[in-house]
């Protein structure tokens, strides 16, 4: 099954796209670092898949793309 490209991802999957641990990914998210993310409620972090792409070339970091299937 293949990804819908505008799917919110969690830390955890986030982290596996760009090849990093969870904490990295926390270090690097906003308002902290310049990795977009979208807060839903008080206690919900998700990343759009299309600006983790576009975030990792900008700051050239390898992206996973094999979670491109599933």
């Amino acid at each position: 099954m293949e990804m819908d490209d505008d799917e919110l991802w969690t830390v955890r999957q986030a982290a596996k796209f760009l090849g990093v641990s969870g904490r990295t990914v926390w270090t690097w998210s906003t308002p902290r670092g310049t990795l977009p993310c979208r807060k839903i409620g008080t206690r919900v972090v998700r990343y759009s898949r299309n600006e983790l792409r576009a975030w990792s070339a900008e700051h050239q970091i390898p992206a996973n793309e094999s979670m491109n299937k599933q």
